[in-house]
């Protein structure tokens, strides 16, 4: 190359090359200087100056005006979220806020509770461990079997008084499933965070207590599996009681809509229970076929050694049956879990109901009727 540029004398090459440079650098700079100034021409400016002055002007105006839709955008015209006044203290001191304020308090501390509960159970020795999981978890299963065979029959009882034409309404068995499993998730999403806040609350504990208490050595990936399976038992039970008095939620009779179903759950679990078909008598029968492997002398060290079936049938059979959830027990607390739901729920209703059923003034002074159901076309009672 560089004889090329030197004509094969390479002393003539760095000033073929200087010329070339020179050449290239000539012609941009007067195609550069022809452009500006036909645009100077074009633009009417008169002089260079004008017109790289109106240009700067021009493009300062571009920018902000970019920047002007750009906050419009980012921060939209009539957005009131966030208000910044001496108000907001009076709003800080009120009474709703002291009681949103206790009540998140209270569920804090509920928690956190809850928290060394948990943390406490699978600090202790295994054998420990393995029989408060046994004693739970067999109980769960009898109490979720007994609540959804009850739940089941209900179901299928109204559907065949709506076959038959008793009740004139549509069962709505797809809403129905979708609040059951909303229930699971909302218990799933529960055990996640707590799950993920138990190593935290350990060591603030061990830290508080100067390692009295607390601590993560018992901790392990796997409470990330049981505490989110735990809420999940724990939502879906929740789901049934509260799918169970929505369960004819079209209804505009309010005793119809709220209290059929969860009468005739308490009226089947009562009949389970006197067949034999309650928690207790199920948890008794799946821990029959352990009794025998579960031979051993009622001492301090009887619970060592043993899986979680036989664990629970030797507690059974030393407790003299304490560690079941009796009957009696289970019918009291689910009448007043669904009695409950039921009654905030028509509660609601009938609030609900008188708003939209009060007299409308007709612009004389008088009043007419609301074109709202009233009280007694949602109870089924029409008025003499």
């Amino acid at each position: 190359m560089t004889l090329l540029l030197g004509f094969g004398s390479p002393a003539l090459a760095p000033w073929v090359t200087s010329l070339l440079v020179s050449c290239c650098f000539a012609t941009g700079s007067g195609a550069a200087v022809s452009r500006l100034w036909r645009a100077v021409q074009r633009s009417g400016s008169g002089s260079v100056r004008g017109y790289l002055r109106s240009r700067a002007r021009e493009m300062i105006k571009a920018i902000g005006s970019l920047l002007h839709n750009f906050g419009r955008i980012v921060v939209p015209r009539g957005a009131h979220e966030l208000r910044l006044d001496f108000g907001a203290v009076d709003r800080f001191l009120s009474v709703g806020t002291f009681l949103r304020g206790y009540s998140l308090l209270v569920g804090t501390v509920f928690v956190g509770a809850v928290l060394s509960v948990f943390w406490t159970v699978i600090g202790s020795s295994s054998s420990l461990k393995n029989a408060f999981g046994a004693v739970i978890g067999f109980n769960t299963l009898a109490v979720v079997s007994c609540a959804s065979a009850a739940t089941l029959i209900v179901v299928v009882a109204i559907g065949a008084l709506i076959r038959i034409g008793v009740i004139r309404l549509t069962l709505d068995l797809a809403g129905t499933f979708r609040r059951v499993a909303g229930w699971i998730g909302y218990g799933t999403a529960a055990g996640v965070v707590m799950a993920s806040l138990l190593p935290l609350a350990s060591t603030g504990l061990a830290n508080i207590t100067s390692g009295a208490i607390g601590g993560t050595e018992a901790l392990g990936p796997a409470v990330l599996v049981e505490l989110p399976a735990a809420g999940a038992v724990a939502g879906y039970m929740i789901g049934l009681a509260v799918a169970l008095v929505r369960l004819l939620e079209s209804a505009r009779n309010l005793l119809l809509r709220r209290w059929l179903a969860p009468s005739l759950f308490s009226v089947v679990l009562a009949v389970m229970s006197h067949w034999n078909l309650g928690p207790q008598s199920l948890a008794q029968s799946i821990t029959e076929p352990l009794f025998d492997a579960a031979a051993v002398d009622c001492d301090e060290k009887v619970i060592e050694g043993l899986d979680q079936g036989s664990m629970f049938a030797a507690l059974a059979r030393c407790g003299d049956g304490a560690v079941y959830l009796s009957d009696a027990g289970f019918l009291w607390i689910a009448f007043i879990v669904v009695g409950l739901i039921a009654i905030v729920m028509f509660v609601a209703d009938v609030l609900a109901t008188t708003r939209t059923s009060r007299p409308v003034s007709d612009g004389k002074g008088g009043p007419t009727e609301s074109n709202e159901p009233g009280v007694e076309g949602m109870t089924g009672i029409e008025p003499a």
